[in-house]
């Protein structure tokens, strides 16, 4: 060791003491130390508040979840093509094919030839002869389903949980129903109703098609379902896999209304029909489509509705028994909400009228289904501009929304519009000089016309008192399928149109029509009976 020249890497001299005493840290260790342990922290508490702030805000949407009746997410591109083998549909011509398989256990494949399995060996799927896949076929398209039926001596069927049993050992295997679509519109393209930068980027395996409509829904309305797409259903078919629903959330609006465009101008070719009943927002969809939503799908949604307890049933409302189902409730006609109502009803009528009854609707799922739209159309709006208030919120709502704006009906439309909303399948009909659209009047003495409250067979018609999201309107156009372009960039359109009659101002127009089921939701109806036509 050098010691006397403080040499071999030693600075100073070392000590003669025992223990030797620790040297000391430079001062730039202990700062950098200082440092890191505060990035350290830093870090960890920055951490710990994410955590926190993630679990609240799925704990939020979990709640937001719950409170909303019957969502569903669409999870595959779906075209409502309904119809049954090589049958005509609302797209044209449509043939599929239908394959009727049972699973085989893998350590016996081999024992069956290429021609009987369907995809890929290692899934095990054979498939049924022709006469049994024939029989369950024909079984399968007969709405009420027995409990089992035997396609083959010694095995059963069951439709409900798909399986096959066999009788004398009681072993379950599963059946699987495939449906092949063969030709769209006279064509051997599977996709055709789809438009040509879609179909350049999709294949038909990633296409569910709507097959097989029930008979008894095959003239009502079907929906166009994009991957993404939140839907609340209000309606579900009994012994089937159908339900009848209204988007809450777009994931791409424009692609939906193209489809619609492509399948529109297909039935035009092939049909004699006018317009098909096929629609971007709101119809008849089949449930395997579609999966309970996840906490990510509803966070798009959730940003538009803000304030979950407009969720709520209105605190007016009787408590809710199944929130599926209209409950009517009959005003009495001492109750200040009875002549509220008959006071914006007699208002603006042009003739004498007997009232019979006021009735509050309460639906639950419509009334959410609207509240939806209404919050989307309103936080739009306000998102556009700068600084907001609750003042500007409330008033920028009453500029959107009417409350209210009157609908003439007939009771078996009517009964349609109470449980599955507004839609111009079975509300449009009468009028298409502003667009064909649901039209809502501004003054009841239009919509007390003889025309659009057609008297039942006791003489007593009934108007529907609506509270309508107009949203951003433009002048109607006539036989227009949808409202004109609002911005161009971003192909989105305006909310509603608009009827201007005579000594009308732009800014309070007679006619107002709608393009949305959830755009308008039926508060109450009125029963009459006009005294000047007795």
């Amino acid at each position: 060791m050098c010691f006397a020249t403080f040499g071999c890497g030693f600075l100073n001299l070392p000590s003669d003491s025992y223990p030797v005493p620790p040297q000391s840290l430079p001062s730039w260790v202990i700062a950098l130390m200082v440092i890191l342990i505060i990035l350290f922290i830093t870090v960890a508490v920055k951490y710990w508040r994410s955590r926190k702030s993630k679990r609240k805000i799925k704990q939020e949407l979990e709640t937001f979840r719950d409170s909303v009746v019957g969502m569903r997410t669409a999870e595959a591109l779906y075209l409502p093509l309904a119809g049954d083998n090589g049958q005509d549909t609302a797209s044209g011509n449509l043939s599929s094919e239908v394959q009727w398989c049972w699973k085989e256990t893998k350590r016996v494949m081999s024992q069956h030839d290429d021609a009987s399995i369907v995809g890929d060996a290692q899934d095990c799927w054979i498939k049924y002869t022709d006469d049994a896949n024939n029989f369950l076929e024909n079984a399968f398209q007969q709405q009420k389903w027995p409990t089992n039926v035997s396609p083959l001596p010694g095995y059963v069927v069951d439709f409900q949980s798909m399986t096959q049993t066999k009788i004398q050992t009681g072993y379950v295997r599963e059946v699987l129903r495939l449906v092949k679509i063969t030709s769209v519109s006279g064509s051997s393209d599977p996709l055709g109703a789809l438009p040509a930068s879609v179909r350049a980027s999709v294949t038909s395996s990633e296409v569910k098609f709507g097959v097989n409509l029930p008979e008894d829904i095959k003239n009502e309305p079907q929906m166009v379902l994009i991957p993404g797409d939140v839907i609340q259903i209000s309606k579900q078919k009994k012994d089937s896999d159908w339900a009848f629903g209204t988007k809450l959330y777009h994931h791409d609006e424009n692609l939906a209304r193209l489809i619609v465009s492509g399948i529109s101008s297909n039935n035009a070719v092939n049909s004699d029909e006018d317009d098909p009943n096929v629609f971007a927002d709101t119809g008849w969809f089949q449930l395997e489509v579609t999966r309970v939503p996840t906490t990510e799908d509803l966070e798009a949604l959730k940003q538009n509705v803000g304030d979950t307890d407009a969720l709520n049933a209105p605190s007016n409302w009787n408590d809710v028994i199944d929130p599926s189902i209209v409950q009517i409730q009959k005003l009495n006609k001492t109750d200040s909400e009875y002549r509220k109502v008959e006071a914006a009803f007699d208002s603006s009528l042009a003739c004498k009228v007997k009232i019979a009854s006021i009735n509050r609707v309460e639906n639950l799922a419509m009334w959410q289904s609207f509240v939806v739209k209404r919050q989307t159309i309103v936080s739009r709006e306000i998102s556009q501009e700068t600084e907001t208030s609750d003042a500007d919120i409330n008033q920028k709502r009453q500029r959107l929304e009417r409350c209210w704006l009157w609908h003439g009906t007939n009771v078996e439309v009517m009964d349609k519009i109470l449980q599955q909303g507004f839609n111009r399948s079975f509300c449009g009909k009468n009028a298409t000089m502003y667009g064909k659209g649901v039209y809502f009047a501004r003054d009841t003495s239009y919509s007390a016309h003889t025309a659009y409250s057609v008297p039942d067979s006791r003489g007593y018609q009934y108007i529907l008192a609506c509270r309508v999201v107009v949203g951003v309107y433009c002048p109607g156009v006539k036989d227009s399928l949808t409202p004109d372009i609002r911005d161009p960039k971003t192909h989105n359109l305006y909310d509603s149109t608009v009827g201007i009659l005579k000594n009308d101002s732009g800014n309070n127009p007679s006619i107002y029509v709608t393009y949305h089921d959830a755009q308008a939701y039926p508060e109450y109806i009125i029963k009459f009976k006009r005294l000047d036509v007795f």
